[in-house]
């Protein structure tokens, strides 16, 4: 992926740009706390959420 060496700041930069760049990102359908990349089908934070390690559970004023 990066080839011999370990990435520097500025790769890692790059590549964070290129990830949040407009468009990349959609919210999920289920809960709106969880956002992930256009790519993915399926949203992974409903995935752990459902496996007991809910990243982005809702507040108690959400749940209220």
């Amino acid at each position: 992926m990066w080839g011999p060496r370990p990435p520097t700041a500025a790769d890692w930069a790059r590549a964070l740009a290129t990830e949040l760049a407009p468009g990349r990102l959609k919210a999920c359908a289920v809960n709106a706390r969880h956002v992930h990349t256009v790519e993915r089908p399926w949203c992974p934070w409903c995935d752990q959420a459902e496996s007991g390690a809910d990243s982005y559970p809702e507040s108690r004023e959400e749940h209220a």
